[in-house]
């Protein structure tokens, strides 16, 4: 059974993927943060990562949900 996600729903995932590598990386972010709107290098490193992997895992295409993008 598949079950497909808003476009709101797959930024929000897609965040907290990016929060998660985040803290992997040694920093944290607010709970909310929004990575999808960040222009801090490492959270903009962070958002393209979790964007990429949750595009191979899922079979989406996040970058057209970026903010600007």
């Amino acid at each position: 059974m598949e079950t497909s996600l808003s476009e709101e729903e797959i930024v929000q995932r897609a965040n907290e993927l990016a929060r998660r590598f985040y803290a992997i990386r040694g920093y944290s972010a607010g709970e909310g943060y929004r990575f999808d709107q960040a222009t801090n290098p490492h959270e903009v490193e962070c958002w393209d990562m979790a964007v990429e992997a949750f595009d191979y895992i899922a079979c989406t295409d996040e970058e057209g949900g970026k903010a600007g993008g």
